[in-house]
């Protein structure tokens, strides 16, 4: 099926957010929102999250993609993204999903620290459905990643690692920390640190279906996994999926991951009425 994808800057509350469409030739039969990946992540991913637009777009879905202010292509300053900001955006841009696609369902899919955006915007706007790909569980985690990661980096590169090993004194001090050329403030990570996603699921429709996807050479969900696996198997055509698969967010190359592409493209044909996805996705 021929698509289309067309880029440029959306005004919520005085942020111009970047955003990129990708739709159908043919009306689309559903909406989906991408909230994707953080920092080095989300370029680790970006591969990986523009084939699933394409793929999405293809089975009969218009998929929104847009940088959070502060980040990639948006305006603002990094270093004072806040997390409120972020997560009012996540319902701006699901209205304005929402209004533009008028007469079919839309749907959350969160990416990693993207799922926090994803089940907020889902509860506030009225998803259809939600798609969380290697959820965060907590704030402490991603800034527990984002450290570790960027002193990894240091070690190979012999680079010095006080930055990242002294991250929470300079949080303390108010100053901002740079992760891959990334600055983190320490009012996004103090609201960060009293984040926890299964606390988000209260907030969510108890019939709205919820797809959970594990990315991980084992083939089982840690115990800390319950409360989403638990929601995902309550609500069909919602459940939780072990893919065995590399990280494709936390490779230093570019990765692709089918398995991945092909779990989303499964699940929102049978919540959506999309197309199957294609062969060899």
């Amino acid at each position: 099926m021929a698509t289309t994808q067309q880029s440029g800057y959306l005004t919520l509350a005085g942020r111009h957010l970047y955003v990129t469409v990708f739709a159908p030739a043919a009306a689309p039969r559903a909406a989906v929102l991408l909230h994707e990946a953080f920092g080095e992540e989300k370029k680790s991913a970006f591969r990986v999250m523009v084939r699933l637009a394409r793929q999405l777009a293809e089975q009969g879905a218009a998929v929104v993609r847009y940088d959070p202010s502060g980040t990639g292509e948006s305006s603002g300053d990094a270093a004072a993204a806040t997390w409120d900001d972020w997560q009012a955006e996540a319902v701006g841009m699901a209205q304005w999903t929402r209004e533009r696609f008028g007469g079919v369902p839309w749907y959350a899919l969160g990416v990693r620290l993207g799922a926090f955006a994803a089940l907020h915007a889902a509860s506030h706007a009225g998803a259809a459905g939600v798609v969380l790909v290697e959820p965060v569980l907590s704030g402490e985690d991603c800034l527990r990643d984002l450290e570790r990661r960027q002193l990894i980096k240091q070690a190979v590169t012999g680079t010095d690692g006080a930055a990242a090993a002294g991250s929470a004194e300079r949080w303390a001090r108010g100053e901002a920390v740079d992760f891959g050329g990334i600055p983190v403030g320490a009012r996004l990570a103090e609201s960060l640190r009293g984040e926890v996603l299964c606390q988000r699921l209260e907030g969510l429709p108890a019939a709205c279906p919820l797809q959970v996807l594990r990315v991980s050479g084992g083939s089982s969900f840690p115990p800390a996994w319950g409360p989403l696996t638990a929601r995902a198997a309550a609500t069909p055509p919602g459940r939780a999926v072990v893919v065995r698969d590399k990280p494709f967010w936390g490779q230093i190359e570019y990765y692709e991951s089918d398995a991945v592409l092909r779990e989303v493209g499964a699940f929102l044909s049978a919540a959506a009425g999309l197309a199957a996805p294609p062969e060899g996705s």
